[in-house]
């Protein structure tokens, strides 16, 4: 593996944690970016947002925001909304469905944040920050 490039590395990482998050959330009929769209919009004022919020926050198109979050609907995951002053923007919130999940869902992404970084020291875990944030800040 000495000959193998830094952006392999990246994506087969990236695959791995996608996999392993899946894993859990299937538990739950959930997946992986559900479970991570569930703990955001805990974490946001009266657990709602609007859906550009959303695709800013995972990097993901209009049109794959809107089928994961119509998925999410079809679950009583979220109800979607249109803003008062402007119908064209939509505003997500979680159900009392979600909230009762939240627990499970914020003790997995905790876990697994913590296996995530647990062999490094915090030195390490800045740098390994400061490396992935520079990547995507070079979108």
């Amino acid at each position: 593996m000495d000959t193998i490039t830094y952006g392999k590395l990246l994506h087969l990482a990236s695959n791995t944690l996608i996999r392993q998050m899946n894993q859990l959330a299937k538990k739950y009929d959930l997946t992986g970016v559900q479970m991570l769209v569930i703990d955001f919009l805990a974490h946001k004022v009266n657990q709602q947002a609007y859906q550009q919020e959303i695709e800013n926050e995972f990097s993901i198109k209009r049109s794959t925001t809107t089928t994961m979050l119509q998925r999410m609907e079809n679950k009583k995951l979220i109800v979607r909304v249109s803003h008062d002053s402007d119908k064209r923007q939509k505003v997500v919130k979680l159900t009392p469905e979600a909230l009762k999940l939240l627990p499970v869902v914020t003790h997995h992404i905790e876990r697994s944040e913590a296996n995530l970084i647990s062999d490094f020291t915090p030195s390490e875990q800045a740098l390994i920050k400061r490396f992935l944030l520079n990547i995507i800040e070079r979108k």
